[in-house]
């Protein structure tokens, strides 16, 4: 069985250092450094974090808006048996 391999940065699979990791994104085939990848990933899960965070403070707000308005509306129901009675 052969495999040939079209590689973007060449001179690497050549002379590929201790650190060197082949990686294929879906098109091409290219050699990067595992300090890449990691900067990489890393960049990637502060973006992801960062947006969760976002969508939490986002839920927290839209939580609070709810309760206040239940509490209005149970504030409003409770002053309308006070002055109508139950037989509405």
């Amino acid at each position: 069985m052969n495999v040939a391999l079209t590689v973007k940065n060449t001179s690497k699979i050549l002379k590929p250092t201790k650190d060197d990791v082949l990686i294929y994104d879906g098109k091409m085939w290219y050699v990067t450094t595992k300090e890449d990848l990691f900067k990489e990933w890393t960049k990637l899960l502060n973006e992801a974090n960062e947006k969760i965070q976002q969508l939490e403070k986002q839920n927290l707000e839209f939580k609070k808006e709810v309760g206040l308005e239940l509490q209005q509306m149970t504030n409003l129901i409770a002053q309308l048996f006070e002055h109508k009675g139950e037989n509405l």
